[in-house]
């Protein structure tokens, strides 16, 4: 892995914590 598991890493952590957001805001919408 290596490298590209790093890569995968910074690129997932962005998206997890984005839809963590959402799913926030969503539930105080609801």
């Amino acid at each position: 892995m290596g490298i590209l598991g790093d890569c995968l890493f910074l690129l997932y952590m962005p998206i997890v914590r984005s839809s963590n957001i959402v799913s926030l805001a969503a539930e105080k919408m609801a």
